[in-house]
């Protein structure tokens, strides 16, 4: 956690025909409360013609978020530290 990729039969459907991975969004802890299972957000599959799923924890890889890198929320904006690995 906190990086959820959008999952569904027709996320599949749609990795297996294009040859593309899902999209994934980086959240806080504290937005990633539960959502698991939420719908995808529309805005965020429009522009690649992904379908919307659901968010899925996993075990998406995601850097470090101690490094100094600037990783925000996809939902509060905030700045995801050490805190949200």
């Amino acid at each position: 956690m906190p990086r959820f990729s959008n999952e569904g039969d027709a996320v599949t459907d749609w990795c297996v025909r294009t040859g593309e991975g899902s999209s994934t969004r980086d959240l806080c802890v504290w937005c990633a409360i539960g959502m698991a299972g939420e719908p995808w957000p529309d805005d965020e599959v429009d522009r690649t013609g992904e379908p919307v799923g659901v968010h899925c924890p996993g075990d998406v890889e995601h850097p470090p978020y101690e490094d100094g890198t600037d990783y925000w929320c996809a939902d509060c904006a905030c700045i995801l530290t050490d805190d949200d690995n």
